[in-house]
């Protein structure tokens, strides 16, 4: 056997090549799309696996509900909407059983106290001590006042009932209209009218009339203890929004209570000082609302109140 020296085997050693350590490589992956493109894909996802019915259990559409499982919630809606309806046509026949109730039942009972009253002051009147005839009389008072609160509750049952019929009203002759039948209440008064274009509105012309008559009535009543009396009638823009106002110089109220002003029967002044049942406004605020529109009032007390109202869009 030749051996082979040392010094060749060294240098066919160094000659070999020496194996190096793999190079890690990355896989190619396509750029990943922006947040907007990613949203759009998504949802035709979402809509190609509803139109095929696939539920979450695939994964591809977690929120995305077969079918099948939409139908019953379908049906649940049409079914809360029907018994909805029928609540509300429950209530309004209650409505009209009572608006029956007061035309008819309450009124007889009232009549016969108010004509018992009038018959005992006419016949034995002179009868009777003061005091008596002072009670009689307190008897028809309360008979008549009953009899305009009836009228009132009966008044405010056929509004709500009342449907929508919109048509093209001028306000402003509405308010002409208006102070034209209030003659009565001027009479021996000093009152100041200033009077700004409100323009033409789409309502229904019968409940604005009513709205506005109240409002003007309102003013009129609350500041006769004024004189010259001034009521003031315009509009203005608030928030690019049309606002109409009526404004008096009248008592005015408590701001504290004006939570109250537009509530069935409520009175912030005492009877005897203004008149009233505490309706007007509350009709007021009812037709307001069934036009879309919203009102409220400014005031401190002896210094006049406005009345603002808006009518929807």
């Amino acid at each position: 056997m030749i051996r082979r020296p040392a010094r060749a085997a060294r240098a066919r050693t160094a000659q070999t090549p020496t194996r190096s350590a793999p190079v890690r490589t990355t896989p190619w992956r396509p750029a990943r799309p922006a947040a907007a493109s990613r949203a759009r894909l998504r949802a035709r996802q979402r809509g190609a696996i509803g139109a095929l019915g696939v539920g979450a259990s695939t994964g591809l559409a977690p929120d995305v509900y077969p079918v099948s499982a939409r139908q019953p919630a379908a049906a649940a809606l049409e079914l809360r909407v029907a018994q909805r309806t029928r609540e509300l046509e429950a209530a309004h026949r209650q409505a009209e059983k009572l608006s029956y109730s007061i035309a008819h039942d309450l009124r007889a009972p009232l009549r016969a106290i108010s004509g018992y009253a009038r018959t005992l002051r006419d016949e034995m009147g002179p009868q009777l001590p003061a005091d008596a005839n002072a009670l009689i009389r307190r008897i028809g008072v309360s008979a008549a006042r009953m009899g305009r609160l009836l009228d009132a509750l009966l008044g405010a049952g056929q509004l709500s009932s009342h449907a929508l019929q919109a048509s093209l009203v001028n306000l402003d002759e509405i308010v002409a209209d208006a102070l034209r039948r209030m003659r009565a209440q001027l009479a021996g008064r000093r009152v100041e009218f200033k009077h700004e274009a409100l323009g033409e509105i789409i309502a229904d012309p019968s409940l604005i009339r009513l709205a506005l008559t109240n409002l003007l009535s309102n003013a009129i009543k609350f500041s006769r203890e004024r004189d010259p009396a001034r009521i003031e009638i315009g509009r203005t823009t608030m928030e690019r929004e049309t606002v109409y106002y009526v404004r008096d110089n009248g008592a005015g109220f408590d701001m504290r209570y004006a939570n109250k002003l537009f509530r069935m029967y409520q009175r912030l002044h005492a009877h005897s000082r203004f008149e009233g049942d505490g309706t007007g406004l509350a009709s007021v605020h009812e037709i307001v609302h069934r036009h879309g529109g919203r009102v409220w009032a400014e005031s401190s007390e002896g210094s006049g109140a406005t009345f603002y109202f808006t009518l929807g869009k």
